[in-house]
């Protein structure tokens, strides 16, 4: 798990200029790999379930 943030932008493709702003938002990553493995706050592989 780690703190991030994510930014969001909204562009127009016809010029790919961004067209109506720009906003984040703070939240919790959890990495979680194909076989239902997710990373612990110790960098320790558990099960996701």
């Amino acid at each position: 798990m780690s703190d991030v943030t994510v930014r969001f932008s909204a562009v127009n493709p016809a010029n790919e200029n961004i067209s109506a702003g720009i906003f984040t938002m703070d939240t919790v990553m959890h990495v979680v790999d194909y076989k239902g493995k997710m990373l612990d706050e110790n960098g320790n592989w558990v099960n996701a379930g």
